[in-house]
């Protein structure tokens, strides 16, 4: 319905997390995010040569799941005259991408594709205060990745497989506009 309402292409994406105080400088952490979209094209024509005004759909939705725990450094002074609370962070994290193409129009590409993600990590980083209730939380670090990839191709009315299987370090960066709310205020 997207490509209707806001042309040819779009989509919506959300990310929300919670993070909870286990201890005095310990806590637990959990974000989800999701996006999908949509595209379509003006005059196409589908396989068998019908001219259409709108048509040759795509679409993709994406879903992952980040579990976080987080050390903060006791470091009084710095909190207490600037409000900055330096964090060492260990994540894992698990998401799936799923992407499929209209198979009554003419394939250029894969007719579906399939995305497993799997990934833990170590960060650094520290929460710097806006106001009372809003804030910065910067963050930096390494991960292990392993990426699952199922692609399926539609040649000649026949589907084709192809699994591919990725593994690898990257860099992570990070820069998220927080509201606190505490317990007992």
């Amino acid at each position: 319905m997207l490509p209707f309402e806001l042309g040819d292409f779009g989509g919506f994406s959300t990310l929300f997390g919670v993070e909870y105080g286990v201890g005095k400088h310990q806590s637990i952490g959990v974000d989800a995010f999701f996006e999908y979209q949509e595209n379509s094209d003006d005059n196409v024509q589908d396989t068998a040569g019908v001219q259409y005004t709108v048509g040759n759909y795509w679409h993709s939705s994406e879903r992952t799941v980040f579990l976080n725990y987080r050390y903060y450094f006791n470091c009084q002074r710095l909190r207490r005259k600037e409000g900055i609370a330096p964090y060492t962070l260990a994540f894992i994290r698990y998401g799936k991408l799923d992407q499929y193409f209209d198979p009554l129009y003419p394939l250029t590409s894969y007719y579906q594709n399939h995305e497993w993600d799997y990934s833990a990590g170590v960060l650094v980083g520290a929460t710097f205060p806006w106001d009372r209730w809003i804030g910065l939380d910067v963050n930096t670090g390494i991960f292990e990745k392993e990426k699952v990839k199922d692609t399926e191709y539609l040649l000649k009315g026949a589907e084709s497989l192809v699994r591919a299987r990725r593994m690898g370090l990257g860099v992570r960066v990070s820069v998220n506009l927080e509201w606190w709310w505490r317990r007992g205020r």
